[in-house]
């Protein structure tokens, strides 16, 4: 679907910038401003729907969980 695609294009730069260890003085709410989310909890909310962590684990791990 077109809007899934709207959703899921940000979220995977938001993973990018989260697990690049040149971005780590970036706050996690200026990261996701700067790709079109108004607000924390709509983007934790995002995060754990589509990856099952909110974005502060994504970035503490450097990874994505591994999904079965």
């Amino acid at each position: 679907m077109f809007s899934e695609y709207l959703l899921l294009k940000p979220l995977h730069a938001i993973r990018q910038t989260l697990t690049d260890a040149r971005q780590v003085q970036r706050g996690i709410s200026d990261i996701a401003l700067a790709n079109g989310f108004g607000d924390v909890s709509s983007i934790n909310r995002a995060f754990r729907n589509h990856y099952g962590a909110p974005p502060t684990a994504i970035r503490r791990a450097g990874t994505l969980p591994q999904t079965a």
